[in-house]
């Protein structure tokens, strides 16, 4: 079994998780593949965090936290994109995070991925739009993951606990297949998820891609 060493810091901005405070259990596959992974229209605009939902107080003037500017991958994918953008003492700081959104039974997934760090095993959260300018992230439950893996009914590696030995995962590492999770996360829907979550707001007005092209102006007399 291969071993995994993750760095919590360093995979802050590709999860989104640690930069909560939230921490998360990682995966060996993606939790949707070419077959299930769908484009969703809704996600596509700038969001900006809410700091309540951060436990955090309002930005510094000139500060950005975690502001996502979200759509399509490339034309004709079903994959998407996430620009994080994060200014912190004039300095901006710019990350891409792919997204591959999907649906198992009643609830709507996205697999995180940073390619640059994408050896050391993907994030998924679960996403909610209670409104069409509102969007909140739901993190999974480590716990539950954990006691799944104990138990047998979840492949999975567990962090080293003894004594003197060097961890393979500060996390939960799922090593289910993508059928395997779905099928799992499907039929524990109603307990993989934790009451954490972060909320964002949007900034721009979602524009249709199947809007009509704006008329002509009228020619000159």
């Amino acid at each position: 079994m291969r071993a995994f060493t993750l760095h919590p810091a360093t995979l802050a901005a590709t999860c989104l998780l640690v930069l909560s405070g939230c921490g998360g259990v990682t995966f060996e596959s993606p939790l949707s593949d070419d077959e299930t992974t769908r484009f969703d229209e809704r996600l596509v605009g700038y969001w900006e965090p809410l700091p309540s939902s951060m436990d955090k107080e309002e930005p510094a003037p000139g500060e950005l936290w975690h502001h996502l500017v979200v759509g399509r991958l490339a034309e004709g994918s079903d994959r998407m994109e996430a620009v994080v953008l994060d200014v912190d003492s004039g300095v901006v700081k710019v990350t891409r995070i792919e997204l591959h959104p999907t649906r198992i039974g009643d609830h709507r997934y996205l697999t995180l991925i940073n390619r640059e760090e994408e050896e050391k095993g993907y994030f998924v959260v679960r996403y909610h739009l209670p409104a069409e300018d509102r969007l909140q992230l739901l993190f999974l439950d480590e716990d539950v993951f954990t006691k799944a893996v104990v138990r047998g009914v979840l492949r999975g590696v567990l962090p080293d606990s003894e004594e003197g030995a060097e961890p393979r995962s500060s996390h939960t590492h799922i090593t289910a297949t993508t059928a395997e999770l779905r099928a799992w996360m499907d039929a524990h829907a109603d307990t993989c998820v934790a009451p954490k979550h972060l909320e964002f707001r949007r900034l721009v007005e979602k524009q249709s891609s199947e809007a009509a092209e704006p008329p002509l102006p009228p020619p000159p007399p």
